[in-house]
């Protein structure tokens, strides 16, 4: 989806794809250090302490017509 690099937090693979899978498998033990210190410091950003808020304001432009 975007949301992240290839790499940062894991790696995009084709669901279908044994092949795929498994590399993603492997690029993901090859560099778990690496990735899962990127998991824990992108973490905030998905708490709902964090998004509640914005998607509350987000509700609260719609409604009233506003957008920024």
């Amino acid at each position: 989806d975007g949301l992240f690099s290839q790499g940062e937090v894991g790696f995009s693979v084709e669901s279908t794809s044994v092949e795929d899978l498994v590399q993603g498998i492997q690029n993901i033990i090859g560099n778990y250090e690496t990735i899962s210190k990127s998991c824990l410091e992108n973490i905030d950003r998905f708490r709902w302490s964090t998004i509640g808020p914005k998607i509350s304001e987000f509700y609260v432009q719609a409604i009233n017509g506003r957008s920024e």
